[in-house]
């Protein structure tokens, strides 16, 4: 049996169905039913994937064994001449190319003078940078941020702390401890929970937490770990609704602007962990060690050897840090860290930072 579909012939057998693309349709935006690929981003795709080796095809978003696929095809039958010969490369299936497509057509056009792009993404260097931040911070806010916010919610309790971009300077550290409260809460008591906790948080031009890693399916069968995990989502969704509504919090308009802008975003998991190496295997160990090397160089210029910049910070500052519990030290460093981790790879755009947090393609 054969079905013709929008360019697309299928074939199938009682085994198995294949798919190819049809000699007859080479309308690229047909296949992916979408016309945001204009014909120009469409020549700059072929472009790339004529003119580019494997080092360079490296940094968008396909694996090493599709990239020789393409060059084996290329050096065969010679360049593409229209997105339907990507097709015929082995493992290059619709969505698969969609995906490499929407990678280089964002790598051309975040391109600026520096040779960097957005959300900690560089577009010279052969490497491949997955979307850091979510959802994605445009070059305005970027250039007119002046400070944030970066939260840490854990079972023990919330904590944040705030950058000035000037100078780089940590100029508020606090937390809220949750010891007192009962392992399970009713979302009324979550709801008045987060306002309290709104009320503590400073004002900045942006707020940003992790975003939840992924839960093991072990886990899912615990039950305290799921109901823990349950209600750092709910009251993580609350914070983000109340921030982005309060009138102390919520982004302020000028006369040119629009009048809802979302200011709550989420780096993704465990990019912290890996730019300070706190991460071993699948666990978090204790991010002591970073921050006082980085308290230790605001206060005494000593090196602190850290792929990032160096921090300001206030005697008193540095002091509420030290004269917390080991529990309080946890919630407040890893809030520190991840603000950091934002600054350097979404603002500063740091290469040594971005080439720490760098995952290892095979």
């Amino acid at each position: 049996m054969m079905i013709i579909k929008r360019g697309l012939t299928f074939v199938s057998c009682k085994t198995c169905q294949l798919a190819r693309f049809s000699t007859v349709t080479t309308n690229y935006e047909g296949l992916l039913q979408q016309p945001k690929f204009s014909s120009e981003e469409q020549g700059k795709i072929l472009e790339v994937l004529n003119k580019s080796n494997t080092e360079q095809l490296s940094r968008f978003d396909v694996s090493q064994s599709r990239i020789k696929n393409l060059e084996v095809w290329r050096n065969k039958k010679g360049p593409f001449k229209s997105l339907a010969d990507v097709l015929e490369v082995d493992g290059l299936g619709v969505k698969v190319l969609e995906r490499l497509c929407e990678s280089i057509v964002q790598d051309n056009q975040k391109h600026d003078k520096s040779g960097q792009t957005n959300n900690g993404k560089l577009s010279n260097n052969g490497k491949n940078r997955k979307q850091y931040l979510t959802p994605i911070l445009d070059n305005d806010r970027i250039n007119n941020l002046n400070s944030a916010v970066g939260l840490h919610l854990g079972p023990a309790g919330i904590s944040w702390t705030r950058i000035a971009r000037e100078q780089n300077c940590l100029n508020e550290w606090g937390f809220y401890d949750f010891s007192t409260f009962p392992k399970k809460m009713l979302p009324t008591d979550t709801f008045q929970l987060a306002i309290t906790i709104l009320d503590k948080i400073p004002v900045s031009d942006i707020y940003l937490f992790e975003a939840s890693p992924s839960i093991s399916m072990q886990s899912t069968k615990q039950a305290a770990v799921m109901t823990s995990y349950n209600q750092q989502q709910e009251l993580t969704s609350m914070l983000l609704a109340l921030i982005n509504t309060s009138p102390k919090h919520a982004f302020q308009p000028t006369q040119n602007e629009i009048s809802h802008r979302n200011n709550v975003f989420f780096l993704r998991s465990n990019l912290s962990a890996r730019l300070f190496k706190t991460l071993m295997g699948t666990e978090r160990v204790s991010s002591t060690t970073a921050v006082s090397n980085l308290l230790e160089h605001a206060k005494n210029s000593v090196n602190h050897n850290l792929p990032c910049n160096s921090i300001k910070a206030e005697g008193h500052i540095i002091e509420q840090y030290y004269s917390q519990s080991s529990v309080v030290k946890e919630l407040l460093g890893q809030s520190l860290l991840l603000i950091i981790t934002f600054m350097e790879l979404c603002i500063y755009k740091n290469p040594t930072a971005l080439g720490a947090v760098l995952p290892r393609r095979k």
